[in-house]
């Protein structure tokens, strides 16, 4: 009887094993297809930005003309390479900022562009040269 019992638990712990090992490898399975369909969504964004980016690049070449951004807290700027081009700078050498960019406008031009305000609720001036 004793023997019976021994043999009937290890049974059913056998089936419970295979059971949840089946479970998990189907949920595995499922993971990875999902994985997959992620990292095949991603590559292909990557690959529209990178697109994307290639014809800004090729825009403002054609057109002259620049981009930049300033982050109001810190006053550094990140510039497009045109930007770079057109002030005739080194992207590894020139650090972009605010003073940096003021310094680079010519005196007499400085006034039509007015001041980039650094208080984020005061308005924006643009610089049109």
């Amino acid at each position: 009887m004793t023997t019976l019992i021994y043999v009937s638990i290890t049974i059913l712990l056998t089936v419970f094993t295979f059971i949840v090992l089946l479970i998990t490898t189907i949920w595995t399975k499922r993971a990875n297809r999902n994985l997959q369909q992620e990292i095949i969504y991603r590559q292909e964004a990557e690959r529209e930005i990178k697109k994307r980016e290639s014809q800004l690049a090729e825009s403002q070449s054609v057109a002259k003309l620049g981009s930049a951004d300033l982050n109001l807290i810190t006053k550094q700027s990140n510039w497009s390479t045109e930007t770079y081009r057109l002030f005739d700078k080194d992207p590894e050498k020139f650090i972009p900022g605010y003073d940096e960019f003021e310094r680079l406008i010519h005196p007499d031009d400085l006034e039509q562009c007015g001041r980039v305000s650094i208080m984020p609720w005061k308005a924006t001036t643009m610089c049109t040269m």
